[in-house]
């Protein structure tokens, strides 16, 4: 258990506050929140109760296991059965207007659009919850489709959702983040939509 007083650290919910519900259609938040600190507890527990029944979520996850962990989380939550099958479990996409996708699903997606296979429509989203982003980064080096993940959900402007950057290491991609930003201002498109930043503190 971290101890948050010693490690002058944050939760997400208490460094975020009531923030959430003046965040608008357009804008993007960033959370530099280390491991420990709530934020799967502030996604579940706080922006999941906040949507409209017709609203839609897409979390974006970079570990299997973790996107496993999301899922039986929001079951437990929702008081659905789990599956005891792991390709059962691996096989739900959406649980109640929440769809839990990897950032390789979004990179394979990408690449077939861009091949005129399918469409991907982010449009259908209100929320973006890009968990754990240093994936970009991270995973860059071994895996030759993050550029296609990195083009749609950091250099791609979502109009119609609310985007949510989470990282302990937000730093190194917050230069994209904030150019992508800046671009749709400087280009004069009557963007009124805001860059918020939160941290929770970090402890390395």
């Amino acid at each position: 258990m971290i101890n948050m007083e010693k490690l002058n650290l944050k939760w997400v919910s208490e460094t975020i506050g009531e923030d959430y519900k003046n965040w608008r259609k357009g804008d993007i938040v960033t959370i530099q929140a280390q491991t420990g600190t709530g934020k799967t507890y502030f996604v579940k527990n706080v922006l999941v109760p906040y949507m409209d029944k017709y609203e839609h979520m897409l979390i974006v996850s970079n570990r299997v296991n973790l996107k496993r962990q999301i899922k039986i989380d929001l079951l437990n939550k929702l008081g659905k059965e789990i599956p005891k099958d792991l390709k059962e479990l691996d096989n739900i996409k959406t649980i109640n207007g929440i769809t839990i996708l990897a950032y390789h699903q979004i990179a394979y997606l990408r690449n077939r659009q861009d091949n005129g296979l399918d469409m991907l429509n982010l449009n259908y989203y209100d929320y973006i919850v890009c968990d754990e982003c240093h994936w970009f980064l991270s995973d860059a080096s071994f895996t030759n489709l993050t550029e296609l993940a990195w083009e749609e959900l950091i250099r791609t402007r979502h109009r119609n959702a609310i985007t949510i950057y989470i990282s302990a290491t937000i730093e190194d991609i917050m230069p994209t983040i904030e150019g992508t930003y800046n671009k749709y201002v400087e280009k004069g498109s009557g963007l009124k939509n805001k860059l918020y930043k939160y941290t929770t503190g970090i402890d390395y």
